[in-house]
């Protein structure tokens, strides 16, 4: 988490209330991303392959997730592709 999040975070009275990173995620969930890490670490790409800023041809993963609730306790969530 950024710190301008956890700041924000620590400034509310009604929440959110702000939790460990490490307990966000899944022992399956890292499991999984422990292997792909280094998986990539040891793959030799062109830069081609690096380049996340195309939606196809890109070996390369980048998502961003996010949930959000309001004082009605209205959920929202949202995922980049």
């Amino acid at each position: 988490m950024s710190a301008g999040a956890s700041a924000f975070a620590s400034r509310s009275a009604a929440g959110p209330h702000p939790v460990p990173q490490d307990e966000l995620v899944s022992e399956q969930a890292r499991s999984r991303w422990l292997k792909w890490k280094q998986w990539l670490e040891e793959a030799a790409f062109t830069e081609e392959e690096r380049d996340t800023s195309k939606d196809e041809g890109s070996i390369m993963q980048d998502t961003v997730g996010a949930v959000a609730y309001d004082h009605s306790y209205k959920i929202s969530a949202g995922v980049s592709r």
